[in-house]
């Protein structure tokens, strides 16, 4: 048996007619490919913007949270709620505005503020039943603030 290996063609160069892509298919897949990086780039900053409004939203709804358990937790005959400084029971029904950072702790600058808690009491048919409105707002010294959660909370005492 005499096997003879062949070369296709001589110097090793591929035939004419070998599968290979064109040079305008090349730049064809380049600029879609390209279309497709900055699409995803033009998409990047609207989807940050989002992680960082649900992150203060998040943020504002824990410290809702705790300042309706600040004011279940004070003294049922009045006084301040301990972590807020809020009147528990004023009479006549009462506002205050909270300066506080990012976990709900109160600054004294307002400038160092990232949110601002408002606190009002609304009247109720039933005197042993105290009615809140908490709102917490950011930025907070702007006038109208951009964005807020709020809740109603009611207390019996």
């Amino acid at each position: 048996m005499n096997l003879r290996l062949q070369s296709s063609n001589r110097g090793g160069l591929p035939r004419v007619g070998a599968a290979a892509f064109s040079l305008v298919e090349v730049v064809l897949a380049l600029g879609i490919m390209t279309f497709g990086i900055i699409a995803i780039f033009g998409l990047l900053p609207t989807g940050l913007v989002s992680v960082q409004d649900g992150k203060m939203e998040e943020a504002g709804s824990d410290i809702l949270a705790l300042a309706a358990a600040d004011l279940r937790a004070a003294s049922p005959t009045g006084g301040e709620s301990l972590l807020f400084k809020l009147n528990a029971r004023g009479v006549p029904p009462v506002a205050a505005t909270r300066n506080l950072d990012f976990v709900g702790g109160e600054v004294s600058n307002p400038e160092q503020a990232i949110f601002r808690l408002v606190a009002s009491q609304r009247l109720s048919a039933n005197p042993d039943l105290i009615i809140w409105h908490l709102t917490v707002e950011w930025p907070p010294a702007a006038a109208v603030p951009a964005n807020r959660v709020e809740t109603v909370t009611m207390i019996k005492r």
